[in-house]
């Protein structure tokens, strides 16, 4: 459930405009200080947060490196 909240946000900071992606990365930053305190015990919950992470990654440094 946790990880629909995270893709959810990344998308939405993917397709906004430059004074709407800060608060949407805010918020994710805020998710990704929550997602320290989960357990990834399971195998699909971690591999799932692990992809999500490396998309948000991704979208981190277009903004660096692109604009």
């Amino acid at each position: 459930m946790f990880a629909i909240y995270m893709q959810k946000y990344s998308n939405l900071m993917d397709r906004s405009l430059e004074d709407e992606q800060t608060n949407y990365e805010f918020i994710l930053g805020q998710l990704l200080l929550i997602a320290n305190f989960l357990n990834y015990g399971d195998k699909i919950g971690r591999q799932q947060m692990f992809t999500l992470l490396r998309k948000c990654f991704v979208i981190f440094f277009k903004r660096i490196f692109i604009y």
